[in-house]
């Protein structure tokens, strides 16, 4: 499936790096990357639909699809411009592409590629030093399952600092890639390379943060219970969406601990949570319907969760008037998938009460209409 599309585009030119790696392994496809003739340019926005735009690096960018592709040109598509191409790629797994209906590799990349291993052909320190934003890629890779070679694990480690220097929309884009993946995986590599202090330092402060032994947590870490949850997430099949708002649900905890008489509470932590994020999630660039889809999940998390486990007071009129505040009626779904994640309960319970709230929210809109009318 995933190689017919890359069949479709090589009519135009030639794919290359990470969509041929993400299609040999059956991997769902996020963006293309093409080398194409320069005297092709002028046809290539008819086909794709989308006039070509310059980017960094001598690459073009342009749309195919609903999905990015970034261009390289070169004079004549021949073995030797295309293995120039594939030299200029940092991991030995995306040095390969599908030439003429053919997979075309150099430097054991198909070994690498079916063994899952991840490799540089080069000395890693130098090419971090040049492009920082690869150690974060590498850690993206690391989260799929690909096993670093010891040298690059190394490499990360000492030169993990220099992402204080890669560009926040470029580590947004590797944030959002990984979130279409095994975000998890992700996350534990940032956590073990600490390169979390440069794209989510919040982490830190979860990774520090304990709650009550006597709680549902059971004495766990901010950070140890937000992975649980954000693995039964991956399990059910969560959108890029709901994985980001399901491990940083309980982000605010850290900010607003106190201890009452002997007891661990995180008063509001929910709508503290979700202005940290919302500012940090901007200031990588994420697309902004995403930030304010999860603003909204980790906003409302706290106060669905009070409508079951705490019925006194009732806790209803205040869910139901910030859904309609933030217009967070369509999210109710979502709410439900991060909640029972969270209490590590089934759906039903959720499920039911959603439906009700939706009746209500839908017998709301019908008074208003009827009012106007």
């Amino acid at each position: 499936m995933f190689m017919n599309e890359l069949k479709d585009l090589a009519g135009i030119g030639i794919p290359y790096g990470g969509c041929v790696r993400n299609a040999l392994n059956s991997e769902t496809i996020l963006d293309f990357h093409l080398i194409v003739e320069s005297k092709s340019l002028r046809y290539l926005g008819r086909f794709l639909g989308k006039r070509p735009e310059p980017m960094e690096a001598g690459l073009l960018k342009s749309i195919w699809g609903g999905k990015p592709v970034y261009i390289r040109t070169v004079k004549k598509l021949n073995e030797k411009n295309v293995r120039m191409v594939l030299e200029k790629q940092p991991f030995t797994v995306n040095m390969a592409a599908l030439m003429n209906g053919e997979i075309f590799s150099i430097h054991s990349a198909l070994d690498d590629i079916r063994n899952r291993v991840l490799k540089v052909h080069g000395d890693p320190d130098r090419l971090f030093k040049k492009e920082p934003i690869l150690i974060l890629k590498a850690i993206r890779l690391i989260g799929m399952g690909y096993r670093p070679e010891e040298r690059l694990s190394k490499s990360i480690k000492r030169n993990v600092h220099m992402l204080s220097s890669a560009k926040p929309e470029f580590i947004g884009e590797e944030v959002f890639k990984a979130a279409c993946r095994k975000f998890s995986g992700f996350i534990e590599g940032l956590v073990k390379y600490k390169a979390y202090r440069y794209v989510f330092p919040e982490i830190g402060d979860m990774l520090e943060t304990r709650h009550s032994p006597e709680s549902r947590h059971k004495g766990k870490t901010v950070y140890e219970h937000s992975l649980e949850v954000l693995k039964r997430l991956e399990a059910k099949g969560a959108s890029p969406t709901i994985k980001i708002a399901g491990f940083f649900h309980d982000v605010g905890k850290p900010y607003v601990k106190e201890v009452v008489d002997g007891e661990v509470r995180f008063p509001r932590h929910a709508g503290y949570g979700a202005r940290i994020m919302s500012k940090r999630l901007s200031e990588l660039g994420i697309r902004r319907g995403i930030v304010r889809d999860v603003f909204r999940l980790i906003l409302l998390h706290q106060t669905f969760h009070a409508i079951i486990f705490r019925p006194e007071p009732d806790p209803r009129k205040i869910f139901m008037s910030m859904v309609k505040k933030f217009k967070a009626g369509r999210l109710i779904d979502d709410l439900v998938m991060l909640c029972a994640a969270d209490a590590d309960i089934g759906e039903e319970t959720y499920r039911n009460l959603a439906e009700e709230i939706k009746r209500e929210l839908n017998m709301s809109r019908w008074r208003k209409h009827r009012i106007l009318a």
